[in-house]
């Protein structure tokens, strides 16, 4: 077997062309890709929970939680529901110990499948009815046998089941797959060999099983990673980059002009960028700080930096709505200052001249990218960098949220910052946690800022849980909220894959528009 070779092409498997094209849009051209598409989540058979351990008086789930039970079908019935018309499968398990309400949602074929007296092994999630205060499961998983089942990100038209089965049929070509681990290193480490891995990774005998599998894959993908910014750094050791300085009586200059004063940990960070962009060598650092915490500004007057040394800066953001964001934040702080500001997204082309106040509210819509690739200061989503792009004294690269780039808009930004041996400084921000050690396996190229203190100002954020039968006051909540003016936001998962991704669930009428279930809000 040739591992890199097409699906369709290895005889006994039977692909079609349909079927490849299913694969590939997924990444899986051929064996070696699907031996490294790692489940998304395992559903664990093989641990067995006693109804009785579910119930309400000995309850063990203080949320709701996905459990496994073993037992068989008392009763099972199809209901409509009168709201939106769809099909509700309602049945009755019991074992040795008490009896459980299972319901599934648009699967009608379930009450001719299961008769009964059926056994059955379901795994689901087990949730309080807040009306009848008994459990049910939900829309649960059925098995034959106890296993741990792998569960594979899908697409249409191609199931988990049918990812998993192409594994079993071509999983012997795993021994083909190259040990690079020196076998001194698996003894002194105790790992479990590459083919072990990949073997166990897809088709667990136990969780012992899964977890050495996990530890050995784990350790791959971190020392890769580790490795590639080894490479990274020592390439970029051997570029240069210009030296952008600006008198320290001008930087207190554009420091006393905030409207706010800076935090310790604002002012540290920003030292540390400003010694960094003073020298020839390439500055390579990471700005990490929470949500509100003040990196944008901290960015922003590295930028300033950068402009009165006649380079031009790149602001590169994942989201339009961030790219506008940073826009509004710049254009007012350097608000009648010598500094001209340009956007460019899909859907939005902006600039800001030089000296201009914001009160005037007059940004100018450039006529092409060519005249935002003029401003001091240009600030864009990848829709600025697909093609043809060129900015001459480019000196400092910053962007928000890199992990959010696809791989294609991160290798456009290795090209912008290594051009003819001379590179842009680099900053990266983000407001994700990284702790120390992961930060030197993950971020061993770049040298870290961390913004811990909050601004004075900041407002806190409230985060809370809201139990099932809260949610109609976590709706009152938000309604409330809008009749005030303000806005909420909604994030609705998706339930239950189906092929129309519909959702059995309504959203609840708020007086305005969306769904779904209220966690968070942030104090006015």
């Amino acid at each position: 077997m040739n591992l890199h070779q097409n699906f369709i092409d290895i005889d006994g498997l039977n692909i079609g062309e349909k079927t490849q094209a299913k694969l590939e849009k997924l990444g899986l051209r051929g064996p070696h890709d699907l031996f490294y598409y790692f489940p998304r989540k395992y559903l664990d058979f093989s641990t067995v929970t006693k109804i009785s351990d579910l119930s309400l008086k000995n309850s063990r789930i203080d949320f709701p939680g996905f459990y496994t039970v073993r037992g068989n079908i008392l009763g099972i019935a199809n209901k409509k529901t009168k709201r939106r018309g769809f099909t509700v499968t309602e049945a009755v398990v019991s074992d040795d110990t008490g009896s459980l309400k299972v319901v599934w949602f648009n699967q009608p074929y379930l009450q001719k499948m299961l008769k009964p007296g059926d056994s059955v092994i379901l795994n689901g999630k087990v949730a309080r009815d807040s009306f009848r205060q008994t459990l049910s499961m939900e829309s649960p998983t059925r098995a034959t046998e106890g296993l741990i089942v792998p569960v594979y990100s899908e697409t249409r038209g191609l199931t988990s089941f049918f990812i998993s089965k192409l594994f079993s049929k071509i999983k012997e070509g795993v021994l083909l797959e190259t040990e690079w681990v020196p076998g001194s290193v698996l003894e002194r480490q105790n790992f479990i060999s590459l083919q072990e891995a990949l073997l166990a990774i897809h088709t667990p005998k136990n969780l012992l099983d899964l977890q050495a599998a996990k530890r050995r894959l784990a350790f791959d993908e971190l020392f890769l990673i580790a490795l590639q910014g080894g490479m990274i750094r020592k390439r970029s050791s051997q570029l240069s980059a210009p030296s952008l300085t600006l008198a320290s009586v001008r930087v207190k200059e554009i420091v006393d002009s905030l409207p706010f004063v800076l935090t310790d940990d604002q002012k540290k960070s920003l030292w540390q960028i400003i010694k960094d962009i003073g020298e020839q060598k390439p500055m390579r650092r990471l700005l990490n700080g929470d949500v509100g915490s003040g990196k944008t500004v901290v960015a922003a007057i590295a930028a300033y930096i950068c402009t009165k040394a006649s380079h031009k800066v790149l602001f590169m953001v994942p989201t339009e709505i961030l790219a506008n964001q940073h826009f509004k934040t710049l254009c007012h702080i350097f608000d009648g200052k010598k500094v001209s500001v340009g956007l460019w997204t899909a859907g939005s082309k902006k600039m800001r001249s030089p000296g201009e106040r914001s009160e005037k509210n007059d940004d100018k819509t450039p006529d092409s990218r060519s005249e935002i690739l003029n401003s001091d200061i240009i600030i864009g989503t990848q829709a600025l960098i697909q093609k043809d792009f060129s900015i001459q004294k480019l000196g400092l690269v910053i962007v928000d949220e890199q992990h959010r780039f696809g791989v294609k808009q991160r290798e456009a930004l290795l090209k912008i910052r290594e051009q003819k041996g001379v590179v842009p400084h680099f900053l990266s921000m983000t407001a994700t946690p990284i702790p120390r050690t992961l930060h030197l396996a993950l971020f061993g190229d770049l040298d870290i800022s961390v913004i811990k203190q909050k601004p004075a100002s900041r407002k806190p954020v409230v985060t809370r849980f809201v139990q099932s039968w809260n949610r109609e006051k976590a709706y009152n909540f938000i309604r409330a909220s809008l009749q005030k003016g303000r806005q909420a936001f909604i994030v609705c998962p998706l339930i239950e894959n189906s092929d129309d991704n519909t959702s059995p669930y309504s959203p609840p009428n708020l007086g305005g528009d969306g769904g779904g279930i209220f966690e968070q809000d942030r104090k006015s």
